[in-house]
């Protein structure tokens, strides 16, 4: 999606989990770079979603101000029961919920177009994670399915179905299992790259 096309194009929700005291400027790069990698534009976010524990982290708060969109929380236990493509045990461990950034993204219903990025920031761990979900409207309901023209992620799905297929470039790797990150343009040390390989 390269713009908006009619009254129901915003219709972006971006999900984001978060480790403690992760910096604002690594969640709002690895949306930023998720969003443009895979054609869609920040302007047709309407909502940010994420587990409850965390909903007062500095970082998340920072990208839903940078886009503009309320922080929209959900309990741990309502997560818990969204089927997601990427489930995590040691999430699961931490906040009660086997996954937060596609769980909370899919939480309100829709179609998953990107599924969960991971944050690579220099000399430490990642300390965040994003997913990005298109509601649907009730006539593509009615229609039987859902398609964005233009994303890359190559999705024809019906609601919130959690098969996806990564974007991207191969990076060379001949079971294709990773694929090339992008930078968002950040200082120095502050970078962050999106990538479909979760972190543990």
């Amino acid at each position: 999606m390269t713009g908006r096309a009619g009254p129901d194009a915003r219709s972006l929700v971006v999900g984001v989990g978060a480790s403690r005291g992760v910096p604002g400027a690594e969640v709002i790069g690895l949306v930023a770079t998720t969003l443009r990698t895979a054609g869609l534009t920040p302007e047709d976010v309407v909502e940010v979603a994420t587990v409850a524990a965390k909903a007062d982290e500095p970082g998340v708060l920072a990208v839903a101000q940078w886009l503009g969109v309320p922080l929209v929380p959900h309990p741990a236990d309502r997560l818990a029961l969204v089927p997601v493509p990427h489930p995590s045990a040691a999430v699961l461990g931490a906040v009660g919920t086997a996954s937060v950034a596609e769980a909370a993204a899919l939480a309100g219903g829709g179609v998953l177009l990107v599924p969960k990025r991971v944050s690579r920031p220099e000399g430490r761990a990642a300390g965040a994670t994003c997913a990005v979900v298109r509601r649907v409207s009730t006539a593509e309901i009615a229609g039987g399915g859902a398609h964005t023209p233009g994303c890359k992620s190559g999705l024809d799905s019906m609601v919130v179905r959690t098969s996806v297929e990564p974007f991207g470039e191969l990076d060379g790797r001949p079971d294709g299992s990773r694929w090339r990150s992008v930078d968002h343009a950040l200082p120095p040390g502050q970078g962050a790259a999106a990538s479909p390989i979760p972190p543990g």
